[in-house]
Protein backbone atom coordinates (compact mmCIF):
# COMPACT_ATOMS: atom_id res chain seq x y z
CA UNK A 1 0.00 0.00 0.00
CA UNK A 2 1.51 3.19 -0.82
CA UNK A 3 1.65 6.23 0.60
CA UNK A 4 -1.16 8.32 -1.66
CA UNK A 5 -3.95 5.51 -0.54
CA UNK A 6 -2.77 6.04 2.95
CA UNK A 7 -3.15 9.74 3.08
CA UNK A 8 -6.88 8.78 1.87
CA UNK A 9 -7.98 6.49 4.37
CA UNK A 10 -7.59 9.21 7.26
CA UNK A 11 -9.15 11.93 5.48
CA UNK A 12 -12.32 9.60 4.67
CA UNK A 13 -12.11 8.50 8.37
CA UNK A 14 -11.75 12.28 9.78
CA UNK A 15 -14.67 13.32 7.70
CA UNK A 16 -16.89 10.21 8.52
CA UNK A 17 -15.90 11.40 12.40
CA UNK A 18 -16.78 15.33 12.07
CA UNK A 19 -20.54 13.70 10.40
CA UNK A 20 -21.07 11.87 13.36
CA UNK A 21 -20.02 14.44 15.44
CA UNK A 22 -22.34 16.61 14.35
CA UNK A 23 -25.23 14.60 14.50
CA UNK A 24 -24.88 14.28 18.21
CA UNK A 25 -24.27 17.46 18.59
CA UNK A 26 -27.82 18.84 17.06
CA UNK A 27 -30.03 15.94 18.99
CA UNK A 28 -28.11 17.49 22.14
CA UNK A 29 -29.27 20.85 20.79
CA UNK A 30 -32.72 19.60 20.38
CA UNK A 31 -33.42 17.65 23.45
CA UNK A 32 -32.37 20.63 25.13
CA UNK A 33 -35.14 23.38 23.45
CA UNK A 34 -37.94 20.86 24.17
CA UNK A 35 -37.08 20.54 27.99
CA UNK A 36 -36.67 24.32 28.40
CA UNK A 37 -40.44 24.93 26.39
CA UNK A 38 -42.11 21.96 28.92
CA UNK A 39 -40.72 23.80 31.93
CA UNK A 40 -42.51 27.17 30.82
CA UNK A 41 -45.94 27.74 32.73
CA UNK A 42 -49.22 28.18 30.89
CA UNK A 43 -53.14 28.36 31.08
CA UNK A 44 -54.77 25.81 32.99
CA UNK A 45 -57.72 24.53 31.31
CA UNK A 46 -60.96 22.92 32.27
CA UNK A 47 -60.93 18.94 31.50
CA UNK A 48 -63.98 17.09 30.91
CA UNK A 49 -64.49 13.65 32.07
CA UNK A 50 -65.51 10.70 29.61
CA UNK A 51 -67.06 8.74 32.86
CA UNK A 52 -70.09 11.52 33.55
CA UNK A 53 -69.28 14.14 31.04
CA UNK A 54 -69.35 16.63 33.59
CA UNK A 55 -66.94 19.73 32.97
CA UNK A 56 -64.62 20.79 36.47
CA UNK A 57 -65.07 24.47 37.56
CA UNK A 58 -63.36 26.40 39.44
CA UNK A 59 -66.47 28.36 41.81
CA UNK A 60 -66.12 31.73 43.24
CA UNK A 61 -68.21 32.96 45.91
CA UNK A 62 -68.88 36.48 47.87
CA UNK A 63 -70.13 37.08 51.23
CA UNK A 64 -72.07 40.28 52.26
CA UNK A 65 -73.89 41.10 55.41
CA UNK A 66 -77.28 43.92 55.31
CA UNK A 67 -81.09 44.76 55.27
CA UNK A 68 -82.93 44.39 52.33
CA UNK A 69 -83.37 47.37 50.17
CA UNK A 70 -85.76 45.71 47.75
CA UNK A 71 -87.66 42.17 46.55
CA UNK A 72 -88.48 41.33 43.14
CA UNK A 73 -90.01 38.18 41.71
CA UNK A 74 -86.44 36.61 41.77
CA UNK A 75 -84.19 39.22 42.89
CA UNK A 76 -82.98 41.23 46.08
CA UNK A 77 -80.90 44.31 46.72
CA UNK A 78 -79.49 44.65 49.48
CA UNK A 79 -77.08 47.37 51.59
CA UNK A 80 -73.63 45.96 52.33
CA UNK A 81 -72.95 47.04 55.30
CA UNK A 82 -69.58 46.76 54.78
CA UNK A 83 -68.67 48.75 51.81
CA UNK A 84 -71.83 51.10 51.86
CA UNK A 85 -73.66 49.94 48.49
CA UNK A 86 -76.05 48.40 47.38
CA UNK A 87 -75.91 45.15 45.60
CA UNK A 88 -78.19 43.06 43.83
CA UNK A 89 -78.38 39.56 42.69
CA UNK A 90 -80.71 36.90 41.81
CA UNK A 91 -82.55 34.06 42.83
CA UNK A 92 -82.97 30.58 41.53
CA UNK A 93 -84.33 27.40 42.20
CA UNK A 94 -80.60 26.09 43.29
CA UNK A 95 -80.81 29.12 46.07
CA UNK A 96 -80.97 27.86 49.84
CA UNK A 97 -83.22 30.30 51.84
CA UNK A 98 -82.12 29.61 55.32
CA UNK A 99 -83.39 31.59 59.10
CA UNK A 100 -81.36 31.76 61.59
CA UNK A 101 -81.50 28.69 62.33
CA UNK A 102 -80.75 27.21 59.43
CA UNK A 103 -83.45 25.52 58.46
CA UNK A 104 -85.22 26.33 55.21
CA UNK A 105 -87.99 29.13 55.04
CA UNK A 106 -89.59 30.21 52.29
CA UNK A 107 -88.24 33.54 49.85
CA UNK A 108 -91.31 35.32 50.67
CA UNK A 109 -90.95 35.32 54.06
CA UNK A 110 -88.18 37.70 54.00
CA UNK A 111 -89.12 41.16 54.06
CA UNK A 112 -87.42 45.12 52.98
CA UNK A 113 -85.50 45.94 56.36
CA UNK A 114 -84.66 42.54 57.07
CA UNK A 115 -80.71 41.70 57.83
CA UNK A 116 -79.28 38.70 55.86
CA UNK A 117 -76.29 37.63 54.61
CA UNK A 118 -75.82 36.48 51.20
CA UNK A 119 -73.43 34.09 49.66
CA UNK A 120 -73.64 34.93 45.70
CA UNK A 121 -71.23 34.53 42.83
CA UNK A 122 -69.53 38.22 42.55
CA UNK A 123 -69.61 37.59 37.93
CA UNK A 124 -73.17 36.22 37.36
CA UNK A 125 -74.94 37.60 40.75
CA UNK A 126 -76.70 34.51 41.14
CA UNK A 127 -76.76 33.71 45.08
CA UNK A 128 -76.04 30.46 46.52
CA UNK A 129 -77.53 31.04 50.01
CA UNK A 130 -79.76 33.69 51.82
CA UNK A 131 -79.77 33.68 55.62
CA UNK A 132 -81.34 35.22 57.95
CA UNK A 133 -78.27 36.91 59.90
CA UNK A 134 -77.46 35.64 63.62
CA UNK A 135 -77.76 37.71 66.42
CA UNK A 136 -80.64 40.18 64.87
CA UNK A 137 -82.58 41.45 66.88
CA UNK A 138 -86.04 43.86 66.43
CA UNK A 139 -88.52 46.27 68.29
CA UNK A 140 -91.13 48.04 67.89
CA UNK A 141 -90.94 51.65 68.66
CA UNK A 142 -92.36 55.30 67.69
CA UNK A 143 -91.23 58.15 65.76
CA UNK A 144 -91.11 60.29 68.35
CA UNK A 145 -88.32 57.70 70.28
CA UNK A 146 -86.18 58.76 68.15
CA UNK A 147 -83.35 61.00 68.85
CA UNK A 148 -82.91 62.54 65.76
CA UNK A 149 -80.68 65.27 66.72
CA UNK A 150 -78.05 62.15 68.42
CA UNK A 151 -79.01 59.65 66.51
CA UNK A 152 -79.63 57.41 69.27
CA UNK A 153 -82.74 55.63 70.68
CA UNK A 154 -83.41 54.42 74.28
CA UNK A 155 -84.92 51.18 75.26
CA UNK A 156 -85.28 50.76 78.28
CA UNK A 157 -81.59 51.65 79.70
CA UNK A 158 -80.38 50.75 76.53
CA UNK A 159 -78.96 53.07 74.04
CA UNK A 160 -78.63 51.91 70.09
CA UNK A 161 -77.40 53.85 67.50
CA UNK A 162 -78.98 54.98 63.88
CA UNK A 163 -76.87 56.73 61.52
CA UNK A 164 -75.73 56.81 57.66
CA UNK A 165 -75.58 53.05 57.70
CA UNK A 166 -79.18 52.52 58.91
CA UNK A 167 -81.39 51.63 55.92
CA UNK A 168 -85.33 53.44 56.24
CA UNK A 169 -88.06 51.98 54.60
CA UNK A 170 -91.75 53.47 54.00
CA UNK A 171 -94.89 51.55 53.94
CA UNK A 172 -94.15 50.80 50.44
CA UNK A 173 -91.32 48.84 50.77
CA UNK A 174 -89.72 51.46 48.86
CA UNK A 175 -86.23 52.74 50.53
CA UNK A 176 -86.95 56.69 52.03
CA UNK A 177 -83.55 58.64 52.41
CA UNK A 178 -84.81 61.20 55.72
CA UNK A 179 -85.55 60.84 58.96
CA UNK A 180 -88.17 64.00 58.23
CA UNK A 181 -90.48 61.50 56.70
CA UNK A 182 -90.95 59.99 59.95
CA UNK A 183 -94.18 61.41 61.98
CA UNK A 184 -93.34 61.52 65.50
CA UNK A 185 -96.24 58.91 65.97
CA UNK A 186 -95.68 56.89 63.22
CA UNK A 187 -95.23 53.09 64.21
CA UNK A 188 -91.94 51.54 63.10
CA UNK A 189 -90.32 48.08 63.01
CA UNK A 190 -86.34 48.25 64.07
CA UNK A 191 -83.63 45.94 63.62
CA UNK A 192 -80.22 45.48 64.58
CA UNK A 193 -77.32 43.48 65.69
CA UNK A 194 -75.39 45.01 68.95
CA UNK A 195 -76.08 47.96 69.72
CA UNK A 196 -76.49 49.22 65.91
CA UNK A 197 -79.69 49.99 64.25
CA UNK A 198 -79.66 48.68 60.37
CA UNK A 199 -82.78 49.19 59.46
CA UNK A 200 -85.75 51.59 60.32
CA UNK A 201 -88.89 50.16 59.01
CA UNK A 202 -92.54 52.57 58.71
CA UNK A 203 -95.64 49.97 59.61
CA UNK A 204 -97.99 52.74 59.91
CA UNK A 205 -98.12 55.70 59.23
CA UNK A 206 -99.67 58.72 62.53
CA UNK A 207 -103.17 59.46 61.82
CA UNK A 208 -104.32 63.21 63.20
CA UNK A 209 -107.22 65.11 64.88
CA UNK A 210 -108.79 68.11 63.84
CA UNK A 211 -110.12 70.38 66.43
CA UNK A 212 -112.92 72.47 64.93
CA UNK A 213 -115.16 75.03 65.78
CA UNK A 214 -114.17 75.48 69.11
CA UNK A 215 -116.31 77.61 71.57
CA UNK A 216 -113.11 78.60 73.35
CA UNK A 217 -109.72 77.68 74.06
CA UNK A 218 -109.72 78.02 77.41
CA UNK A 219 -109.89 73.25 78.30
CA UNK A 220 -107.84 70.54 77.08
CA UNK A 221 -108.12 67.60 75.07
CA UNK A 222 -107.47 64.20 76.68
CA UNK A 223 -106.32 61.68 74.64
CA UNK A 224 -106.39 57.62 75.81
CA UNK A 225 -106.41 59.52 79.61
CA UNK A 226 -102.68 59.39 78.91
CA UNK A 227 -101.86 62.62 77.35
CA UNK A 228 -103.50 66.12 77.32
CA UNK A 229 -103.39 68.78 75.11
CA UNK A 230 -104.20 72.42 75.77
CA UNK A 231 -106.68 74.04 73.52
CA UNK A 232 -104.79 76.99 73.90
CA UNK A 233 -101.64 75.25 72.40
CA UNK A 234 -103.39 74.33 69.34
CA UNK A 235 -103.68 76.71 66.52
CA UNK A 236 -106.21 77.12 64.12
CA UNK A 237 -106.38 73.94 61.45
CA UNK A 238 -103.38 72.67 63.32
CA UNK A 239 -103.03 68.68 62.92
CA UNK A 240 -103.45 66.69 66.21
CA UNK A 241 -100.99 63.68 65.76
CA UNK A 242 -102.11 60.13 67.08
CA UNK A 243 -100.65 56.56 66.42
CA UNK A 244 -102.96 54.62 64.36
CA UNK A 245 -105.87 52.67 65.74
CA UNK A 246 -108.33 53.03 68.27
CA UNK A 247 -108.98 56.31 70.40
CA UNK A 248 -110.58 57.10 73.32
CA UNK A 249 -110.88 60.73 73.53
CA UNK A 250 -112.61 63.19 75.73
CA UNK A 251 -113.05 67.31 75.27
CA UNK A 252 -113.01 69.20 78.32
CA UNK A 253 -114.10 73.05 77.94
CA UNK A 254 -114.61 75.37 80.55
CA UNK A 255 -118.27 76.05 81.10
CA UNK A 256 -119.60 73.43 79.08
CA UNK A 257 -119.94 70.10 79.61
CA UNK A 258 -117.66 67.24 78.62
CA UNK A 259 -117.78 65.80 74.91
CA UNK A 260 -117.04 62.13 74.70
CA UNK A 261 -115.93 60.08 72.26
CA UNK A 262 -115.42 56.62 72.47
CA UNK A 263 -113.48 53.78 70.32
CA UNK A 264 -112.63 56.07 67.91
CA UNK A 265 -110.91 54.31 64.62
CA UNK A 266 -108.12 56.48 62.85
CA UNK A 267 -106.04 54.88 60.80
CA UNK A 268 -102.98 55.26 58.97
CA UNK A 269 -102.83 59.02 57.61
CA UNK A 270 -106.17 59.46 58.23
CA UNK A 271 -107.81 62.35 59.98
CA UNK A 272 -110.68 62.51 62.21
CA UNK A 273 -112.42 66.20 62.74
CA UNK A 274 -113.62 66.53 66.43
CA UNK A 275 -116.48 69.59 66.32
CA UNK A 276 -117.36 71.48 69.09
CA UNK A 277 -120.46 73.02 68.11
CA UNK A 278 -122.00 70.35 70.02
CA UNK A 279 -120.88 71.57 72.84
CA UNK A 280 -123.24 72.44 75.39
CA UNK A 281 -122.96 74.72 78.29
CA UNK A 282 -122.20 73.34 81.64
CA UNK A 283 -125.38 73.53 83.98
CA UNK A 284 -124.68 73.82 87.90
CA UNK A 285 -127.40 72.77 90.23
CA UNK A 286 -128.87 75.65 92.47
CA UNK A 287 -131.11 75.12 95.52
CA UNK A 288 -132.48 77.31 97.68
CA UNK A 289 -133.74 76.06 101.27
CA UNK A 290 -135.17 79.07 103.34
CA UNK A 291 -135.48 78.72 106.95
CA UNK A 292 -139.31 79.65 107.19
CA UNK A 293 -142.12 77.74 104.87
CA UNK A 294 -144.58 79.22 102.53
CA UNK A 295 -141.88 81.55 100.88
CA UNK A 296 -141.79 82.56 96.90
CA UNK A 297 -138.69 82.52 95.24
CA UNK A 298 -137.67 83.66 92.25
CA UNK A 299 -133.89 83.77 90.26
CA UNK A 300 -133.95 86.43 87.34
CA UNK A 301 -137.81 86.66 87.63
CA UNK A 302 -138.19 83.06 87.50
CA UNK A 303 -140.65 81.66 89.99
CA UNK A 304 -139.22 78.29 91.99
CA UNK A 305 -140.31 75.72 94.96
CA UNK A 306 -138.30 76.24 97.65
CA UNK A 307 -135.87 73.16 97.91
CA UNK A 308 -136.18 72.46 93.73
CA UNK A 309 -132.96 71.95 92.26
CA UNK A 310 -132.55 75.11 89.89
CA UNK A 311 -130.10 74.43 86.39
CA UNK A 312 -128.40 77.02 86.13
CA UNK A 313 -125.01 77.75 83.48
CA UNK A 314 -121.96 79.53 85.06
CA UNK A 315 -123.20 83.50 85.24
CA UNK A 316 -124.29 86.01 88.26
CA UNK A 317 -128.09 85.49 89.34
CA UNK A 318 -130.60 88.09 91.38
CA UNK A 319 -131.76 86.19 94.17
CA UNK A 320 -135.38 87.08 95.72
CA UNK A 321 -137.05 85.53 98.49
CA UNK A 322 -140.22 86.35 100.00
CA UNK A 323 -142.51 85.26 102.84
CA UNK A 324 -145.24 86.86 104.75
CA UNK A 325 -144.34 88.80 107.99
CA UNK A 326 -140.74 88.83 106.55
CA UNK A 327 -138.64 91.08 105.19
CA UNK A 328 -137.64 90.93 101.75
CA UNK A 329 -134.43 89.14 101.23
CA UNK A 330 -132.21 89.68 97.97
CA UNK A 331 -128.91 88.72 96.94
CA UNK A 332 -126.80 88.70 94.14
CA UNK A 333 -125.08 85.30 93.76
CA UNK A 334 -122.26 83.57 91.11
CA UNK A 335 -122.91 80.51 90.10
CA UNK A 336 -119.67 78.33 89.37
CA UNK A 337 -120.32 74.71 90.68
CA UNK A 338 -123.15 73.41 92.43
CA UNK A 339 -124.07 75.36 95.32
CA UNK A 340 -127.02 75.27 98.37
CA UNK A 341 -128.11 78.85 99.44
CA UNK A 342 -129.85 78.67 103.05
CA UNK A 343 -130.92 82.43 103.38
CA UNK A 344 -132.33 83.37 106.49
CA UNK A 345 -135.61 85.71 106.76
CA UNK A 346 -136.19 88.26 108.84
CA UNK A 347 -139.31 88.74 110.63
CA UNK A 348 -141.10 92.34 110.40
CA UNK A 349 -141.06 93.51 114.25
CA UNK A 350 -141.34 97.01 115.82
CA UNK A 351 -138.22 99.11 115.64
CA UNK A 352 -137.05 98.40 118.77
CA UNK A 353 -137.38 94.57 118.75
CA UNK A 354 -135.92 94.96 115.15
CA UNK A 355 -132.96 96.77 116.57
CA UNK A 356 -132.07 94.25 119.59
CA UNK A 357 -132.85 91.07 117.15
CA UNK A 358 -130.57 92.56 114.40
CA UNK A 359 -128.02 92.97 117.11
CA UNK A 360 -128.45 89.74 118.31
CA UNK A 361 -128.53 88.00 114.92
CA UNK A 362 -125.24 89.83 114.28
CA UNK A 363 -123.49 88.23 117.43
CA UNK A 364 -124.72 84.72 116.78
CA UNK A 365 -123.54 85.22 113.10
CA UNK A 366 -120.16 86.42 114.71
CA UNK A 367 -119.81 83.37 116.72
CA UNK A 368 -120.86 80.64 114.38
CA UNK A 369 -118.57 77.84 112.91
CA UNK A 370 -118.91 76.64 109.63
CA UNK A 371 -116.96 73.52 108.51
CA UNK A 372 -115.47 72.12 105.46
CA UNK A 373 -113.79 70.23 103.63
CA UNK A 374 -111.31 71.05 100.53
CA UNK A 375 -110.22 68.45 98.26
CA UNK A 376 -108.47 68.71 94.69
CA UNK A 377 -107.40 66.49 91.81
CA UNK A 378 -104.27 65.76 92.17
CA UNK A 379 -104.17 65.95 95.98
CA UNK A 380 -100.94 68.26 98.04
CA UNK A 381 -102.27 71.74 96.22
CA UNK A 382 -101.59 74.44 98.47
CA UNK A 383 -104.79 76.35 99.74
CA UNK A 384 -105.28 79.99 100.16
CA UNK A 385 -108.39 81.71 101.65
CA UNK A 386 -108.75 85.34 101.15
CA UNK A 387 -104.41 85.37 100.34
CA UNK A 388 -103.66 83.83 103.39
CA UNK A 389 -102.36 79.96 103.24
CA UNK A 390 -104.15 77.49 105.23
CA UNK A 391 -102.51 74.13 104.28
CA UNK A 392 -102.76 71.46 101.13
CA UNK A 393 -105.56 69.37 100.57
CA UNK A 394 -107.58 67.84 101.27
CA UNK A 395 -107.95 69.91 104.43
CA UNK A 396 -110.77 70.10 106.84
CA UNK A 397 -111.54 73.78 108.04
CA UNK A 398 -113.69 76.09 109.80
CA UNK A 399 -115.30 79.42 108.61
CA UNK A 400 -117.75 82.37 109.19
CA UNK A 401 -120.58 83.46 107.35
CA UNK A 402 -119.46 85.56 104.54
CA UNK A 403 -118.06 84.93 101.16
CA UNK A 404 -114.34 84.19 100.81
CA UNK A 405 -111.93 84.13 97.99
CA UNK A 406 -110.51 80.87 97.66
CA UNK A 407 -106.96 79.48 95.58
CA UNK A 408 -105.29 76.37 94.84
CA UNK A 409 -102.10 76.12 94.07
CA UNK A 410 -99.99 73.41 92.54
CA UNK A 411 -96.37 73.31 90.51
CA UNK A 412 -96.79 72.05 87.26
CA UNK A 413 -100.59 73.09 87.33
CA UNK A 414 -102.17 76.64 86.57
CA UNK A 415 -103.93 78.22 89.27
CA UNK A 416 -107.72 77.09 90.30
CA UNK A 417 -109.94 80.71 92.07
CA UNK A 418 -112.96 80.20 93.01
CA UNK A 419 -115.57 81.72 95.71
CA UNK A 420 -117.04 79.96 98.88
CA UNK A 421 -120.50 81.38 100.07
CA UNK A 422 -121.02 80.62 103.87
CA UNK A 423 -124.74 80.63 104.71
CA UNK A 424 -125.38 78.19 107.18
CA UNK A 425 -123.89 77.09 110.87
CA UNK A 426 -122.26 74.22 111.23
CA UNK A 427 -123.04 73.40 107.17
CA UNK A 428 -120.54 70.80 106.23
CA UNK A 429 -120.03 70.61 102.53
CA UNK A 430 -117.36 68.67 100.70
CA UNK A 431 -115.63 70.28 97.82
CA UNK A 432 -113.15 69.22 95.32
CA UNK A 433 -111.53 70.64 91.99
CA UNK A 434 -109.72 69.38 88.98
CA UNK A 435 -106.50 71.56 88.33
CA UNK A 436 -105.33 71.42 84.88
CA UNK A 437 -101.65 70.37 84.05
CA UNK A 438 -99.40 73.23 82.43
Amino acid sequence: MNSRKIINIIIGLSILALVTLGGFIYSGIRYMQKDQISSIPGPIYSTQTNKEEETTKISVSKDMIGPVTQKGMDTIEIYNIEEGVETLVWINEGTKILNQYNNHIPFASIDEGQIVNISFDPINKKANRISIQEGTWSNIIEGHDLDKNQGIVMIGKNVYKFNGNTVLIGMDGKRMFSLDDIGDFDSLFIQGINKQIYSIKVQSKQGYIKLMDMPSNRGRLEIDRTRQILLKDVAKSELIPVEAGTHNLALYIDSYEPILVPDVQINSGQTFSLNGTAAELKRYNLQIIPTVKGCTITVDDIEYDPGDEISLIAGNYDIRVEAPGYNLYEQKIQIEQDTILRPSLIKNTPAEEKEIEKAEAAKAEENAIYTFSINSIPEGAKIFINGEYKGVTPMRFTLNKGTYHLELEKEGFYKYTTTLLVEKEDAKEDYSYILAPE
